[in-house]
């Protein structure tokens, strides 16, 4: 039996239509007297990938998959775990130097305000593959496009967003619930705007 159709749109859709959003504000709104700044990339995203979830939601349909258990918190301390556990590897791995601080709030915080909308896409949205292929065919789905769109990141950010991406497959799969991953996600954004805006003596190399 196929999964409904929505699970289309997740891995097609969503990735190119955000390709085609950023440049229409990018480049559109120059019309309008915009400058892009680097720093609204994450913001942009979060308009877009909210969008995505009003559209799975609203107009497919899609089980958003929101139970709740009080355990569930736990994750935040996981995700954040997550976070440092990505720097330690990637610094030991490429032999690179702690960079610590530098950005902005606006430039980062939205990464927190993203998190829960993309588990919406990315574990909801594809969840239908559960039942149609099987796990395994869910997680290589979920995880493999949750770390590619993160390229317009930095490439290596794809590798480490796949690997943080199982791990938020593994909590849905355990749970049958967005909130565990979403937070698990929450807590990781959370530490790297920590990070990146110097208010943490940790090491700001991953991304959201």
């Amino acid at each position: 039996m196929a999964p409904p159709d929505y699970w289309l749109f997740v891995v097609f859709a969503v990735p190119v239509v955000e390709g085609v959003f950023f440049t229409v504000v990018t480049v559109g709104g120059q019309h309008l007297g915009y400058e892009y700044d680097p720093e609204h990339q994450y913001l942009i995203h979060v308009v877009y990938v909210y969008a995505a979830v009003a559209v799975l939601v609203g107009v497919a349909g899609l089980d958003p998959h929101l139970a709740f258990a009080w355990p569930y918190l736990a994750a935040l301390l996981l995700g954040a775990a997550m976070y440092h556990v990505d720097t330690f590897a990637w610094t030991r791995a490429t032999g690179t130097e702690a960079n610590y601080g530098g950005q902005s709030l606006l430039a980062t915080a939205p990464a927190v305000l993203s998190a829960p909308a993309e588990e919406i896409v990315f574990r909801a949205g594809l969840a239908p593959l559960i039942d149609a292929w099987g796990p395994v065919a869910f997680v290589v789905a979920s995880a493999g496009l949750f770390g590619a769109v993160h390229i317009i990141q930095r490439p290596r950010e794809v590798v480490l967003k796949s690997i943080n991406g199982v791990v938020y497959c593994a909590l849905f799969l355990a749970t049958g619930s967005v909130v565990a991953p979403a937070l698990a996600h929450l807590g990781h954004n959370a530490a790297y705007v920590r990070v990146a805006t110097g208010a943490s003596s940790g090491a700001q190399w991953t991304q959201g």
